[in-house]
């Protein structure tokens, strides 16, 4: 999604007043680990030598353009392999209700009331317009907490285990013990990956308490995200490889190297630009933000959060860490910082549409360039479909999945970890509204060639078919494919299907109304 040349990307990134308040929601993906497949180390045995991986000194300075700081990153060697992603579908029986569904009848903690029907809400304050047709509103913290916490649990989605978690923390917080321990034992049914993080949060201990589940579910912010669909998306163009290369593991000298090198790529990168970004470090990641500096823990929290939520479904320890150093991220204010960076450091020119891009050498190093967006549900959805893709491209060697299961598997793993978007309930309607008219062949024949954007939901619905049909047999693919063996006979091998048995048997599952695959 959104990327250009040999980059990858997606969409837009956002730091908000919401962001502090609600790290976003990361929910439905983590299951148990694949009782097929084991679990796998990332890593291989082989150590590679750090004299190798570094950069001559004359590579550290600019020569009038960011270029050669990046072909130094570049030069770093791969990291190890993953393990494979296994997938388990979101349970939903109902939703968040619809801002024309609630009245609102509460009491604030200074005496005043807050009568009316909800007009809105963000991560703020909520919005209420009375009688007279006048829009009041008032601050979250003003509101008395039980009223606080059953407004809350009506606009949020009963069957997200982030929003559980959130609402067992607030309920903590505001001595609602026994409204937490329901939402805590929903919260471990729907995850059990969330265990340590609820017994942090009854002894005081999370890193940052989240105040609020409610801006999860803004139903304003759905509505827009409905209306920008797949606009100004662009998808990696991948190639073939000359050489098949398996990533393998480095040596923690070479890792704190290649960190050190980031560090100072970001260093130039502002005196080069004359700009002021700070560096905000977490486990896998520096981010290089113009943000206000009051977002740093919840943008921390959320990068370390989806990265835990992949190594879940890549099923290897969040201890390893995938990357060659750290991934780095540079999130700016503006889109004219964003767009002269891609120019100076990648030599992209970035489409209007496009909000976001991962750059990829397929050697090990990744780095992400993004600028601040106002949807934070989209923010979520894009930033957890380009992790997906940092991790594909992690994944055992340096060979690329071709256009549309790269997309594909990006869009499923997105829309089920962040289901609020409701992306992938709108791309099977997409489909099964077009179905006829679909060119199947097309998209499963265009090689490393990215999808059209009325492709991307067929693509998605490819993946989402194959991963419910059999999620090891697709993890077995996706090995046969990294190790160098074409698509088409990959997915025979592992599933007895070539390109026709695939189409005639989706088309079966779309016209049937997706039915649940045994």
């Amino acid at each position: 999604m959104f990327c250009q040349a040999s980059t990858d990307g997606s969409g837009a990134m956002a730091a908000t007043v919401v962001l502090s308040q609600a790290c976003l929601a990361r929910v439905g993906m983590a299951g148990p680990p694949s009782k097929t497949a084991g679990r796998r180390s990332s890593h291989g045995t082989h150590q590679t030598d750090c004299d190798a991986l570094l950069v001559s000194s004359t590579a550290k300075r600019f020569r009038g353009t960011l270029l050669l700081a990046v072909a130094a990153l570049l030069s770093l060697a791969p990291l190890a392999a993953l393990a494979e992603p296994t997938t388990q579908p979101v349970r939903k029986t109902g939703g968040p209700a619809k801002l024309e569904e609630v009245h609102i009848y509460l009491v604030l903690k200074g005496g005043e009331k807050l009568i009316g029907d909800l007009d809105g809400f963000d991560g703020t304050s909520v919005r209420v317009r009375d009688s007279h047709n006048k829009v009041l509103s008032a601050k979250w913290d003003q509101l008395m907490p039980t009223g606080c916490y059953h407004l809350q649990k009506r606009l949020t989605n009963p069957n997200s285990a982030e929003v559980n978690f959130r609402l067992g923390v607030y309920c903590v917080t505001n001595g609602l013990r026994d409204e937490a321990e329901q939402h805590f034992a929903k919260t471990r049914r729907l995850d059990p990956s969330y265990a340590d993080k609820i017994k942090r949060a009854y002894t005081g201990k999370l890193i940052t308490k989240p105040d609020l589940a409610v801006a999860l579910a803004d139903q304003k912010e759905v509505e827009e995200l409905e209306k920008t669909g797949i606009a100004g998306t662009e998808s990696q163009r991948n190639e073939r490889p000359k050489d098949l290369v398996k990533y393998q593991a480095f040596s923690p000298k070479v890792q704190a190297q290649a960190v050190e090198k980031i560090r100072t790529f970001g260093d130039q990168v502002n005196e080069k630009m004359g700009t002021k970004l700070r560096s905000v470090e977490t486990n896998h990641f520096i981010i290089f933000t113009e943000w206000p500096e009051a977002e740093d823990r919840a943008v921390s929290e959320m990068f370390e959060s989806i990265y835990a939520r992949l190594c879940g479904q890549f099923d290897i320890p969040t201890s390893e860490n995938i990357y060659l150093g750290k991934l780095p991220v540079f999130a700016w204010n503006t889109r004219d910082s964003f767009v002269r960076f891609a120019k100076e450091a990648h030599r992209l020119e970035v489409r209007s549409a496009v909000m976001a891009y991962v750059s990829n050498a397929f050697n090990g190093f990744q780095m992400m360039n993004c600028y601040a967006y106002s949807n934070k549900l989209l923010l979520e959805l894009i930033l957890t479909h380009e992790c997906v893709h940092t991790f594909v491209n992690r994944y055992r060697s340096n060979m690329p999945l071709e256009g549309w299961l790269n997309e594909g598997l990006a869009e499923v793993m997105s829309g089920t970890m962040v289901p609020r978007a409701g992306s992938l309930e709108r791309g099977r309607k997409m489909v099964a509204a077009a179905l006829k008219g679909i060119d199947i062949k097309a998209l499963l024949t265009a090689g490393f060639a990215p999808p059209t954007p009325p492709q991307y939901p067929q693509a998605t619905t490819l993946v989402d078919y194959l991963l419910r049909k059999d999620p090891s047999k697709f993890l077995t693919m996706v090995d046969k494919i990294k190790s160098g063996t074409a698509t088409e006979a990959s997915l025979k091998d592992a599933y007895g299907l070539d390109y026709d048995a695939l189409e005639t048997a989706w088309r079966r599952w779309v016209s049937g109304g997706y039915p649940k695959i045994q």
